[in-house]
């Protein structure tokens, strides 16, 4: 879709947002709006799942798997997973390089160590391993070999987010 096309598309919608703004401010002081109730969620989710605590062992074997679902915020939130988690050993990223290394605590020094040995799986980290976007399905059957041909095994992955209470987030599939 082209930039035209896009302008074209805004345009009602930034035009009931001028009329919207008109209204208030030619309206009377002391006016309440009454706006309709929000919209209920289409999914809700017990205070005991929203607030669940889960055991990582990044010193351990345990790996965590980034499933990256496009137009979420996904590019940004693996960046910081890499970049901006303050972290015993920080990943190391090489200057003009897409890929970090994650290595555990321990494991050697920055950017040395066993090639398998981190604690994150994910495009900032190993790359596409699985393939462009792969999916919760490619993922749960890509990783331990993708992990075994790096020198690494995690252990058996447990899923904490699946696949069906992302999209009922908002996913875009």
């Amino acid at each position: 879709m082209g930039l035209r096309a896009k302008e074209r598309r805004r345009q009602p919608l930034a035009a009931a947002l001028r009329h919207l703004h008109r209204e208030l401010q030619e309206a009377p002081s002391g006016l309440v709006l009454h706006l309709a109730s929000p919209p209920r969620p289409k999914f809700a989710f017990g205070l005991s799942e929203l607030c669940r605590r889960v055991h990582f062992d990044m010193r351990g074997r345990d790996v965590m798997v980034f499933l990256h679902i496009q137009k979420t915020g996904g590019t940004t939130f693996g960046r910081h997973l890499v970049h901006n988690i303050r972290l015993e050993q920080p990943c190391f990223c090489r200057a003009g390089q897409k890929k970090c290394t994650c290595h555990r605590p321990g494991a050697g020094s920055a950017g040395g160590g066993e090639k398998g040995d981190t604690w994150l799986f994910s495009r900032f980290s190993t790359g596409w391993s699985c393939g462009l976007h792969a999916d919760w399905t490619e993922l749960t059957s890509c990783v331990p070999a993708a992990m075994e041909r790096r020198g690494g095994l995690p252990r058996q992955p447990h899923p904490q987010v699946s696949h069906s209470r992302i999209s009922g987030m908002g996913g875009l599939w």
